[in-house]
């Protein structure tokens, strides 16, 4: 994908592992929990991140 302006402006890129939509599913508090994982579109994966507050560090990833 051609990117047009900024930093960038001027190079290609290929895109991969694209984020389309963030759904939060719960507060976690360390403790043994569940939660309901809305079910991917067609076509699309899942992946589960766990992480600090709004924009802290992420502390854990996994595909679904």
């Amino acid at each position: 994908m051609p990117i047009k302006a900024g930093e960038n402006g001027g190079r290609t890129i290929v895109h991969k592992n694209i984020v389309r939509e963030l759904t939060a599913l719960g507060a976690w508090n360390g403790r043994a929990a569940h939660y309901t994982v809305p079910k991917a579109r067609a076509g699309l994966e899942s992946v589960l991140i766990l992480q600090v507050g709004r924009a802290g560090p992420v502390i854990a990833a996994r595909r679904i």
